[in-house]
């Protein structure tokens, strides 16, 4: 079990996980995902490992499932939570030859007492927010064969829990792949569907034998974000506006080394980009991309450096209300640790 200010998370049957949030009252449950129609609940659970930072400012864990049947599929998640975010890398591979035709990501379901969804659909416009109101009857929010950039379930006490998409967005979008992203919602519950593939297979045309990775995360934040009387402008001075380009984090990383009082930056829109150099694969050209989850790593290295020191760092003055920069633009708690449990 994972545990941190406001938060437990790990196993919760039927749930393969669970976090649970403000004492219970809201929570993000994973669904079982499925490789070539074989469901992840009939694997057999090869590894799991928790890790606590001892700092206390996150804690980790890794989990891994191989599907006994067909290809011998290994799914293996990877996943980090500090106080207000987590982040996800899934992973899937063929044994034996195999190769993967169809992939449905962990379903997620969002419990709560729901008042709107926030909805974000592209990181190319990343200040267009549909606010949609709930009801009691259950609906469908969102269908489209591309997956939304940012989903936010908030509450009657104006609480959040966000679900986005990582940062990898040309490996959610890939041409081939078919996907379907489906959404339904109602008072209590938000449903999330995603089926990251579906291949066109033909006796000329078969799948390629390679592995997969997706990235998404999620955040919650209860209140407003916190105020600042001065927040530092970076993005003009930077080698580049996309905070996953490694100048642009040299230069940053450089700024928090020599940091002696707490940092606060200015909190821009995340940035949608196509450069591949920022990838580390300039011979592909063009790879679609943004950078929300890089500020979220950045948040929390940066505070694991001042912490040494005494001080800390937050992104302040966000032009979105959104459950990700509420969490960035505070102060993080520690507290994070990983227990074992019976």
């Amino acid at each position: 079990m994972l545990t941190g200010p406001d938060f437990e998370f790990g196993p919760a049957a039927p749930k393969l996980l669970q976090l649970s949030l403000w004492s219970g009252s809201a929570g993000l449950g994973f669904g079982t995902a499925a490789v070539n129609g074989f469901n992840e609940d009939a694997g057999l659970l090869k590894k799991v490992r928790w890790h606590g930072a001892a700092d206390g400012l996150s804690v980790s864990m890794e989990l891994e499932t191989l599907l006994p049947f067909g290809a011998e599929f290994r799914i293996t998640r990877k996943m980090e939570l500090w106080d207000g975010a987590g982040m996800v890398s899934f992973d899937v591979n063929a044994g034996m030859g195999g190769r993967i035709q169809s992939l449905e990501l962990e379903p997620l379901e969002l419990s709560g007492d729901w008042r709107e969804l926030r909805l974000v659909r592209d990181p190319a416009a990343p200040e267009t927010v549909e606010v949609l109101p709930l009801t009691a009857e259950k609906q469908t929010v969102y269908a489209a064969p591309a997956p939304f950039f940012r989903l936010v379930a908030v509450d009657h006490s104006d609480r959040m829990l966000e679900v986005g998409t990582g940062d990898d967005w040309w490996r959610w979008n890939l041409p081939e792949a078919n996907g379907e992203f489906h959404v339904e919602a109602d008072r209590g519950s938000v449903t999330i569907r995603r089926r990251a593939l579906q291949l066109v297979v033909t006796e000329e045309q078969q799948p390629t034998k390679r592995p997969y990775r997706f990235t998404w995360y999620f955040a919650w934040s209860a209140g407003a974000a916190d105020a600042a009387p001065e927040a530092e402008a970076w993005a003009s001075g930077a080698p580049a506006p996309c905070l996953k380009a490694a100048a642009t984090q040299r230069l940053l990383k450089k700024h928090i080394r020599q940091a002696d009082s707490d940092v606060v930056l200015a909190a821009t829109p995340s940035v949608n980009c196509t450069d591949a150099g920022h990838l580390e694969r300039p011979d592909k050209g063009e790879l679609a991309h943004h950078d929300a989850m890089e500020r979220a790593r950045f948040y929390l290295w940066s505070n694991r450096q001042l912490a040494r020191q005494g001080h800390t760092m937050r992104w302040i003055g966000a032009p979105l209300h959104l459950a990700l920069e509420t969490a960035l633009s505070r102060v993080p708690r520690t507290g994070c640790e990983a227990q074992i449990t019976e």
